[in-house]
């Protein structure tokens, strides 16, 4: 496998509606727009990721946030139909935040940047619930669970200021909100 994460392969969770704090994004139905809220694991790089993709008329934003497998603290997972369930992950410090960008030299590539949910939720509140297909759920809910088993959530130290990487500064709060 490469090292560029863009080859890594990545099992997809579908998700219907992510929720961390008051901030809460519902997958779309509408024809043309689905898998705009997705969720999926990355063995190589054990990480965890929520990616949204936000239409709005002819403007898109690609954002997402990357939960290293050793920052979840906990995970539980509560049936809530025959077919769905809702699984709530506790972290043990803030998810990583990135936005695509594009340009004609690098093509489309992830860039670092400020907390894009409504009020900067993610980044305080450490309680993600997710909800989705039952199956795919269960699949997290046992993957994390070992991992959790297999090594302690590391501790939250905030990292120090790096003047060498310009970092984006965070779309407006109604982005997605």
């Amino acid at each position: 496998m490469s090292a560029d994460h863009r080859l890594t392969a990545v099992i997809v969770l579908p998700c219907t509606e992510l929720s961390i704090g008051s901030w809460t994004r519902v997958s779309s139905t509408e024809k043309g727009k689905q898998h705009d809220l997705l969720a999926y694991v990355c063995e190589a790089r054990r990480r965890l990721t929520w990616y949204v993709h936000y239409h709005e008329e002819d403007v898109e934003h690609c954002v997402k946030m990357d939960i290293p497998f050793d920052s979840v603290a906990d995970i539980s997972l509560t049936q809530v139909t025959v077919d769905t369930a809702q699984a709530s992950i506790l972290l043990s410090r803030p998810p990583v935040f990135y936005m695509e960008a594009r340009s004609p030299e690098a093509g489309r590539m992830w860039m670092p940047c400020g907390d894009w949910t409504a009020n900067q939720e993610a980044s305080s509140v450490l309680r993600h619930d997710l909800s989705g297909a039952y199956a795919p759920l269960t699949y997290l809910w046992k993957r994390l669970r070992s991992e959790r088993h297999a090594s302690p959530p590391a501790l939250y130290a905030p990292p120090a200021p790096s003047p060498s990487i310009p970092i984006p500064r965070a779309p407006p709060q109604d982005f997605l909100g």
